[in-house]
């Protein structure tokens, strides 16, 4: 029996990176890097720019995956406050072109989102609470989730983590 295929963009970001080596025995993995490189046994990676939207739907018609987990994000809160356009290109524009490349595939599409497109001040969300971000990452992942539920097989995933990199910087 053959693996799905799974296109992980972030592959060297934190939470990227450790789901290459969670996954990599479960899935035919293509990862997607950008400023970091990442060496994974078993995983193709692929330096790109998710700027670059005709390379990026080259690579997803090369690919051809069944899922796309969208890792990658500029995820720094205080960069984003201090360089809103950066923030806005990071986290709308290349899910934008993320979801672009998708259209028109049955490929599910999973963004990784933030809890931080909630305001805090009450606590125990749930996916009935409206959002209501206060600070420039959370709009802009919160615009980026509304990009990827364009498609009819996204999820957006508002979570909160932290840890060690696999990859040293």
């Amino acid at each position: 029996m053959s693996k799905k295929k799974l296109l992980l963009t972030g592959a060297s970001g934190l939470l990227g990176s450790n789901l290459l080596f969670c996954l990599r025995d479960r899935y035919d993995i293509v990862g997607i890097t950008y400023s970091k490189s990442v060496i994974a046994v078993g995983v193709r990676i692929c330096s790109l720019d998710l700027g670059d939207a005709k390379n990026l739907k080259a690579l997803v018609d090369d690919a051809k995956p069944d899922i796309v987990i969208h890792a990658a994000a500029e995820a720094n809160v205080d960069k984003c406050e201090e360089n809103p356009d950066m923030a806005y290109q990071s986290n709308v524009q290349m899910t934008t072109n993320v979801v672009a490349a998708l259209h028109g595939l049955n490929t599910k599409l999973i963004y990784i989102s933030t809890d931080l497109v909630y305001d805090g001040k009450k606590g125990n969300f749930s996916e009935a609470d409206a959002p209501n971000p206060i600070k420039v990452y959370g709009k802009t992942k919160l615009a980026g989730e509304r990009v990827a539920m364009g498609l009819p097989r996204a999820l957006a995933l508002r979570t909160n983590f932290f840890g060690w990199n696999t990859i040293e910087k």
